[in-house]
């Protein structure tokens, strides 16, 4: 097919000075911004360590209390689990975070969904559910839930 109006050229010439353009762009912003995201990322690794530290250290109390053995916690789950962890700026959060990774951790459930579950919730969620679990009670044989 012929290019009559000659758009062809046109279009070609425009994508030609704006590659040269995205490339000299990309070659003087492009060390800055990786340093500058792996600065802001170094912040946060160092502010969010506590965190993660705080939740093993909990959840391996947990297992020590409960007497069970502590088993491999797989990638899948473990990785994200102490990720959001390591977020979270409320203390019951942390401790919601270590109960999760002691139940992965003596468990042969896979957790990967509670984790994604977890992360959704608030410190305010977390609390309305704990309610909710301490006040209803439905263990009797009618499945009728009774407050």
């Amino acid at each position: 097919m012929e290019d009559l109006v000659g758009i062809g050229k046109v279009s070609e010439s425009i994508e030609k000075g704006t590659r040269e353009l995205r490339q000299l762009a990309y070659d003087f912003l492009s060390p800055g911004v990786k340093e500058a995201g792996q600065l802001i990322a170094q912040k946060i690794r160092f502010y969010s360590l506590p965190n993660s530290i705080s939740a093993l250290k909990k959840a391996k109390n947990q297992i020590d209390e409960s007497g069970l053995s502590l088993h491999p916690v797989d990638l899948k789950t473990l990785v994200p689990l102490l990720e959001y962890a390591s977020l979270e700026d409320d203390e019951s959060m942390v401790d919601k975070w270590a109960g999760l990774l002691a139940s992965a951790a003596t468990c042969d459930t896979p957790m990967t969904a509670y984790v994604h579950i977890l992360a959704e919730l608030s410190a305010v969620d977390a609390k309305i559910f704990d309610f909710i679990c301490n006040t209803v009670d439905v263990t009797n044989e009618s499945d009728e839930i009774q407050i």
